[in-house]
């Protein structure tokens, strides 16, 4: 019996020990054009007929939304881009706020979508943290093309159509 007890007690140390894979809690954009409530209500509406989205709080004054995910799943900023488009305004950021569990890569995946977390070198990641997603489609041209060069030169994990590159805020 004893025999028993020590093996489950190290493989109940073993999943303890294990780290969770990497999840988005919420994110933050910043909105180009929101000059009033009627823009506001437009891209707030566009955003909450996504299916992973649960709760938009948009704030006009900041030209910003903080959106809060159901659950678990496929977040795709993609959608989140294209939703914001298609109500007539641009992104200026797009923001994830990521919970991380002991993670010492620099490529993660969530769902079906790759990142590729820039400066991470020799650094653990743990609890939430923000991270900027890089890429032409959720940042101001200005921006993007400050980052244009640096991400030539970088070669992400994976080459797919959903791998971004991101930048730890």
């Amino acid at each position: 019996m004893p025999k028993y007890l020590i093996i489950i007690l190290l493989f109940t140390r073993f999943l303890a020990s294990a780290s969770s894979p990497p999840q988005i809690v919420s994110s933050e954009i910043g909105i180009n054009g929101l000059t009033c409530s009627l823009c506001s209500q437009s891209v707030e509406y566009a955003l909450k007929q996504l299916p992973f989205i649960d709760k938009v709080e948009m704030n006009l004054s900041e030209t910003t939304a903080l959106i809060y995910f159901k659950g678990i799943g496929r977040v795709a900023p993609d959608q989140i881009a294209k939703a914001v488009q298609d109500a007539g305004f641009s992104l200026r950021y797009l923001n994830l706020n990521v919970v991380f569990d002991q993670q010492e890569e620099p490529c993660i995946e969530i769902a079906s979508y790759q990142y590729y977390l820039l400066s991470t070198e020799q650094q653990t990641l743990n609890g939430t943290i923000s991270i900027q997603l890089l890429h032409q489609d959720f940042l101001s041209r200005k921006v993007f093309k400050q980052w244009k060069e640096k991400l030539q030169n970088t070669t992400p994990c994976h080459t797919t159509s959903n791998t971004y590159f991101a930048a730890l805020l």
